[in-house]
């Protein structure tokens, strides 16, 4: 009886948290379908997971997976997604991947899987810049402005993102953020602990934004924030 009961909790589990818990794949083929497959929210924080395909093997058994945890797992990058990315984790609309190491393009050549993805976590990987290399290949090919580009791509790569947080990177300047103002959905955008000095008064998009953070940057002029399009309009 109280092998059925423990069974049964399993299969009623939701959200599974189980960071440093020394997880390297999925086990047998089927194990966690058969045990624990209504799992929604999965954290496997700082696991000892380098490769792609253990994660493929765990979320193809989680139908309903739309949360992943992946903070802190060393993940090699990819040339090019696995046949069974998109249709393994295209469902997801949250995905942490702070303290991975991972390049910015590498995050664009990932989420353009996850059309869904509506709030991402990047924080503390080195970020210098959101202008991937692809882009500016392509306004130079097809003699255009290179932020138009950018910005482009950025909205074909992440077309629902409502939050993203890039907390503790390395942006020095409001125009390296400049391309998120594309995104028709942005919310909150968190650029805390970055190099930001200051905001320019006059600068278009960020047409959805209500929550900006900026702690720990160096900015000198925090009158420049003063009714500037990024801010958020305080709601009544």
């Amino acid at each position: 009886a109280d092998r059925a009961g423990r069974e049964q909790a399993l299969h009623r589990l939701e959200r599974v948290f189980l960071p440093d818990a020394g997880v390297t794949g999925a086990g047998e083929h089927g194990a966690i379908a058969a045990a624990c497959g209504a799992i929604e929210e999965l954290d496997l924080e700082g696991n000892p997971i380098s490769e792609w395909q253990p994660l493929l093997d765990i979320a193809v058994q989680l139908p309903r997976l739309h949360w992943l945890g992946l903070n802190r797992l060393p993940l090699q990058p990819l040339d090019a997604l696995p046949d069974t990315f998109g249709a393994t984790l295209g469902g997801l609309r949250t995905l942490c991947l702070s303290r991975t190491g991972m390049a910015w393009e590498q995050l664009l050549l990932i989420a353009s899987a996850m059309p869904h993805l509506a709030e991402l976590h990047f924080c503390a990987n080195g970020v210098v810049s959101l202008e991937p290399a692809s882009a500016r290949g392509a306004a130079e090919a097809e003699g255009g402005e290179e932020g138009r580009a950018v910005g482009n791509l950025l909205c074909e790569r992440l077309p629902a993102l409502r939050t993203l947080w890039l907390e503790d990177n390395h942006l020095a300047s409001w125009e390296g953020v400049a391309p998120l103002a594309s995104l028709p959905h942005l919310e909150a955008l968190n650029l805390s602990g970055n190099r930001i000095a200051s905001l320019p008064r006059a600068h278009s998009g960020f047409r959805s934004l209500r929550r900006l953070l900026l702690r720990s940057n160096p900015i000198s002029d925090w009158a420049s924030i003063d009714g500037h399009p990024a801010a958020p309009t305080p709601r009544r």
